[in-house]
């Protein structure tokens, strides 16, 4: 991976950008990309620092620029009602503009601040994703169109791979826990997996499984929003050794297509031990070698010019 550095960055002070020629030590709070520092946070929010925020949001730009082909589209503005405006990359959360947030970087409202910076990352992003040294710099328009909306569903992330080793043994669709889009979840999951998978010693087949939720625990998300049904199906719990590692309700179940909880967790239980256990690949029987047989090209024969001779016994014949 690499990363161009480009002066027109300057352009933006909404965004506190900054070029090399202007760039200083980083400071507590500064976010940057490959060693440029690109935006400036100054007001703690979440409990957390203007130092843990810049933190926070630099390592989710740097797994985000590791995606190919990132597009104007791909950034957005989620606006729940009565709650702070978020940016969104690739339907995964980057930064939630407060009202601190918004008064500290001198710009405006909370909304003012989000679209001046999505509008920015915009034209950031794009330039500093991944891409091979024979590709060209893509070529952004001056302004694309930045989709602003309040319904969750419009802000992308709607398909949510998880994988491992190289392999997809996950697919997420539809609502997800704690506000989450499917692609935030898959990023979640594989790291959970990943982990019990090392934490478990001596890990058998039989370490992954499904498992029932335990009686008196909710059979559905307690995030989950909507009407339930009279009778819905068990939610179960996918387990690796004796860590659970995600619960399936009737919600993901039917997002998915499957008939069931049990089944669609016992389909990714199936996918995980293929992965980490791979099944031995059938062996071809290998025929026994026949040693050739030294045999004179046929051009090498010397026609025979005798005629066989005749038995006259076997005719009743005897010869005169």
């Amino acid at each position: 991976m690499y990363f161009r550095k480009f002066a027109a960055l300057a352009a933006a002070p909404a965004l506190l950008i900054t070029t090399l020629a202007d760039r200083v030590a980083a400071a507590p709070g500064d976010i940057a990309i490959g060693g440029e520092v690109i935006l400036r946070l100054r007001a703690a929010a979440g409990g957390k620092s203007p130092a843990d925020r810049a933190a926070d949001i630099t390592d989710r730009l740097t797994r985000l620029v590791a995606v190919p082909d990132l597009t104007p589209a791909d950034v957005t503005v989620f606006t729940p009602w009565n709650r702070s405006p978020v940016i969104y990359v690739l339907g995964r959360k980057l930064i939630t503009v407060d009202k601190e947030t918004a008064k500290a970087s001198g710009i405006g409202t909370p909304m003012d601040v989000a679209v001046k910076w999505a509008k920015r990352l915009q034209q950031i992003l794009p330039l500093v994703d991944y891409r091979l040294p024979n590709e060209p710099e893509p070529v952004v328009p001056p302004n694309p169109p930045l989709t602003v909306t309040g319904d969750f569903n419009k802000i992308g992330g709607d398909l949510g791979d998880v994988i491992l080793r190289d392999k997809l043994i996950m697919r997420l669709r539809g609502p997800q826990p704690r506000g989450m889009t499917p692609a935030e979840r898959a990023d979640l999951m594989g790291a959970l997996i990943s982990h019990a998978l090392h934490q478990t010693d001596n890990l058998q087949p039989t370490d992954i499984h499904v498992d029932p939720v335990p009686s008196g625990r909710p059979q559905v998300d307690p995030y989950f929003v909507g009407p339930l049904p009279k009778h819905p199906q068990p939610a179960v719990v996918l387990m690796v050794g004796t860590r659970p590692i995600v619960m399936v309700d009737f919600v993901q179940a039917g997002a998915s297509g499957a008939a069931s909880p049990k089944a669609l967790a016992e389909g990714w239980a199936k996918n995980i031990r293929n992965v980490v256990f791979p099944p031995p690949k059938p062996t071809t029987p290998v025929s026994p070698t026949v040693p050739p047989v030294d045999t004179p090209p046929a051009s090498t024969i010397p026609p025979s010019t005798e005629s066989a001779p005749v038995d006259n016994t076997l005719s009743g014949t005897s010869p005169k």
